[in-house]
């Protein structure tokens, strides 16, 4: 053993950002150029068809193409692999009407 320390990226799930979303397109942008995660799950529409076809575009597993963001986390959390952080890429409204709502609780590990 060399001592060396082998970087892993951090699983990358998404919420949003899919087809036509300006700020997904960023997001996924900014992971690859920052080369410290790896998008392996999403729930990319609100439709969840267009979501899951988005996600296959991506290269993403189709078990890790979710219908929404309540599903994901329900599937992740049972994973050994399941992600490290979510990028929240849904329209500001959204997202406070989601989280007044504490809809979206942390996972503990």
């Amino acid at each position: 053993m060399t001592g060396e320390i082998k970087a892993m990226r951090l699983q990358l799930g998404m919420v949003g950002g899919g087809d036509g979303a300006y700020i997904g397109g960023i997001h996924r942008f900014a992971a690859r150029l920052d080369d410290q995660f790896e998008l392996v799950a999403g729930a990319f529409d609100i439709d969840a068809q267009k979501g899951r076809a988005f996600a296959a575009g991506l290269f993403i597993e189709p078990a890790r193409a979710y219908g929404d963001y309540r599903e994901m986390i329900a599937a992740e959390v049972q994973r050994i692999d399941r992600i490290d952080v979510v990028a929240i890429c849904v329209p500001p409204t959204i997202r406070i009407s989601r989280s007044r709502r504490r809809s979206l609780q942390p996972v503990s590990t």
